[in-house]
C-alpha cells in the first residue's frame, strides 16, 4: 500500500468518524465521507472493496498508528513492564474517547459479521497483532 492510498484512507476515515453515531458504518456515510474528502466513488470502491468491514478494519489500523505514534514520545524503556501495558491501554483508550460511539458500533457491526459465531483465526491474530503493536518497543519482531 503507497503513502497516497494511506493518507486517502485516513481521510475517508477521518471525515466518517463524525458522523458514524448518526449514520452508523454504512455505504451511505461511506460515500459522504468520501465526497467530503474529495475522493471518487470509484476510488473508494478500490481502497475499501469490501465496504464498511474494510473501513472498520481501517480504524482499527489507524488507532494502532495514532496510539503508536503518542507512546513514541513517551520514555517507555524506563518503565516496568507493567507500567508500560497501563500507559499503552490507557492511551488507546485516550484516543478513542471521542469516538466511543463508533467503537461501539463498529464492534456491534463485527458481531453481526460472525454471525454471533466466535471470532475467525483471521480476526484474533489481528486484534493480537494489534495489541503487541501497541504494547512493544520492538517493531522488528512484529514485522514477519
Amino acid at each position: 500500500m503507497t503513502t497516497d492510498d494511506t493518507k486517502k484512507k485516513d481521510a475517508v476515515l477521518l471525515a466518517m468518524l463524525p458522523e458514524v453515531p448518526f449514520d452508523g458504518w454504512s455505504r451511505a456515510g461511506m460515500r459522504k465521507a468520501a465526497a467530503r474528502a474529495k475522493i471518487s466513488q470509484s476510488e473508494l470502491d478500490t481502497l475499501f472493496p469490501r465496504g464498511t468491514r474494510d473501513v472498520v478494519a481501517w480504524f482499527s489500523r489507524w488507532a494502532d498508528r495514532e496510539t503508536l505514534a503518542m507512546l513514541a514520545t513517551k520514555r517507555l524503556p524506563r518503565l516496568r513492564t507493567s507500567e508500560r501495558i497501563a500507559l499503552g491501554v490507557k492511551t488507546r483508550l485516550q484516543l478513542l474517547l471521542p469516538h466511543r460511539e463508533a467503537v461501539r458500533r463498529a464492534f456491534s457491526l463485527l458481531a453481526l459479521a460472525c454471525g454471533g459465531r466466535q471470532l475467525d483465526r483471521f480476526q484474533l491474530l489481528h486484534k493480537a497483532r494489534s495489541a503487541c503493536r501497541c504494547l512493544c518497543r520492538d517493531h522488528a519482531l512484529l514485522a514477519r
